[in-house]
């Protein structure tokens, strides 16, 4: 099973960053229901593996907290990007998620870059990068252990719990 460990997005934070992103050509929007903030990509595992993850979430610190949005841009980089995302002031609580889960279950492939995921398109395009007004917030979930799943409908995420 794919995982990863994730905050979600409350529905009405979800809903005014949907407003702010512009439509690009060539780009498919992320689902309201599926932005989110990635705090560790696990790939795949074993259920045993996916349990044990589950665990380290469940130790966390269940602050929702209240983020602020930097930018819109394009990733990996602005002139050449595969998917377009809302970054993400680096939050003290992010931050220290990330770090404790991955001393749990081993570190990223690449460093912590808190951001959502708005828009995704399969081959890179350009995108510009528009500074957002400061104070611009959205209220996260507390985290969680996510399954990932790619149909031919689109992404679709669910959390994942064990006894």
């Amino acid at each position: 099973m794919r995982c990863f460990f994730g905050a979600f997005l409350e529905p009405d934070a979800a809903a005014r960053l949907s407003r702010l992103v512009p439509e690009i050509e060539g780009f498919t929007r992320v689902a309201r229901k599926n932005l989110h903030v990635t705090l560790l990509f696990l790939g795949e595992r074993t259920e045993d593996q996916a349990c044990q993850a589950w665990k380290c979430v469940q130790a966390l610190s269940a602050d929702t907290p209240c983020c602020e949005l930097m930018a819109l841009t394009g990733l990996p980089r602005p002139g050449r990007a595969t998917v377009q995302v809302a970054e993400l002031h680096p939050h003290p609580t992010l931050t220290r998620w990330h770090v404790a889960l991955s001393d749990q279950v081993g570190p990223a492939d690449r460093p912590f870059r808190p951001h959502v995921t708005v828009a995704r398109s399969r081959r890179p395009r350009v995108v510009a990068h528009l500074p957002l007004s400061p104070g611009t917030l959205m209220q996260l979930r507390p985290p969680a252990l996510y399954l990932s799943e790619t149909l031919a409908t689109g992404a679709r995420y669910s959390e994942l719990t064990f006894s």
